[in-house]
């Protein structure tokens, strides 16, 4: 795996992580909406997901 892949793994990791931690942020404020909790949720997901199937594709690719 070179440099380049790492650094857009992590980068999709660090996104989902850092909008997991808006998630929580925004589920305290005073007024959430169900809309915008839902959509930076599903955010978050996609860019963890994006992460991991990234990391899988490239392990099954090197071992290949």
């Amino acid at each position: 795996m070179d440099t380049q892949n790492l650094i857009i793994i992590w980068t999709l990791l660090l996104i989902g992580m850092l909008l997991g931690k808006l998630q929580d942020k925004y589920l305290k404020s005073a007024n959430p909406t169900r809309a915008t909790f839902r959509l930076i949720s599903a955010a978050s997901i996609l860019f963890y997901a994006l992460g991991v199937i990234l990391i899988l594709m490239y392990t099954v690719e090197n071992h290949l």
